[in-house]
């Protein structure tokens, strides 16, 4: 997938310039750059030892991570802010400095180990639920106190609207006549979609998880946060994923995972909850193909994914 915003390759008088503006007595020994990722540019900034994650925002997105960190601290698992300056006066992009998580991926984790341990499924999905306690009104994106900003259609609303534009174009006939008539005849399971509003990550995926040395599981990457559908984040998470992590995906997982999640849940998910989250996840997969003409491996993907979840309804 390529970025939203260009990787911005920092020099090394631009690193030892932040580093001093972050605390005079470190000596700087180097940045290194991590490449993943969609719109931040990140580095390992290293300096008398230690080490420490810096993370330049691109222009134009508005942060609400650093109030996620402070608001979600001492609730679950994610990084300290050391240190930001926004202001852009003695760097062309607003920065945060926080601490540096030594961990890997939950793919990475899966891989690795090959199988998807009960106490990881766990942990993710009790911190997941500390964060959707925090419930809203409405979808929304939200400015850095949390206030309404910009108001996001219900889900029902979005399918609708990219069915009948570009998206709706690629997918076979028979699927998006299916997909229209289950939006005029299963006005029910769209409103358990559009019942609730939470606190929501925003980009709930295997690579914003980190499982450190101790198997403790750490939350990262919040810049995408916003008011939205309770499942929003439950379908990203459980997005079909590469064949040699999907295989470790099984009943026993998702059990796991609602049983967690109800446990400190303000909103308990029902026993048919798997389907509302895929239905849930439809606008999002269709989103990648508003365009002319997006890759044909994305297009076979997801009329995979959306006859996956077709099928479950009776």
């Amino acid at each position: 997938m390529d970025r939203l915003y260009k990787f911005y390759e920092m020099d090394e008088n631009e690193a030892k310039r932040i580093c001093r503006m972050f605390d005079y007595s470190l000596t700087y020994e180097s940045h290194i750059p991590i490449h993943n990722g969609m719109s931040t540019s990140n580095f390992i900034l290293q300096a008398s030892g230690k080490s420490f994650l810096l993370k330049l925002y691109s222009n134009g997105i508005e942060n609400i991570e650093l109030s996620m960190y402070s608001f979600l601290s001492g609730k679950i698992s994610v990084p300290k802010v050391l240190f930001h300056d926004f202001s852009k006066k003695l760097f062309p992009f607003p920065y945060v400095i926080i601490s540096f998580i030594k961990g890997v991926t939950l793919n990475e984790y899966i891989r690795k180990h090959e199988c998807y341990p009960t106490k990881l499924i766990t942990q993710i999905a009790e911190g997941l639920a500390q964060i959707h306690s925090t419930t809203f009104e409405r979808a929304a994106l939200l400015d850095s106190n949390f206030n309404y900003k910009k108001d996001v259609p219900t889900v029902s609303a979005q399918t609708r609207n990219l069915l009948n534009d570009k998206p709706g174009n690629h997918l076979p006939g028979r699927q998006k006549k299916r997909l229209l008539d289950l939006l005029d005849k299963r006005n029910d399971l769209y409103a358990e979609i559009d019942q609730h509003y939470v606190l929501s990550h925003g980009d709930f995926s295997y690579g914003n998880i980190l499982v450190d040395e101790s198997d403790r599981v750490w939350f990262i990457d919040f810049e995408y946060a916003f008011s939205a559908g309770w499942l929003h984040d439950i379908a990203k998470f459980f997005r079909r994923k590469d064949d040699n992590i999907q295989k470790y995906i099984d009943q026993n997982v998702y059990k796991c995972f609602a049983q967690a999640y109800n446990s400190k849940a303000k909103y308990h998910l029902p026993d048919y909850w798997l389907l509302l989250a895929r239905l849930a996840d439809i606008p999002g997969m269709l989103s990648f193909l508003n365009s002319d003409n997006p890759p044909k491996e994305w297009i076979d993907d997801i009329i995979m994914d959306i006859d996956t979840a077709l099928s479950m309804i009776e």
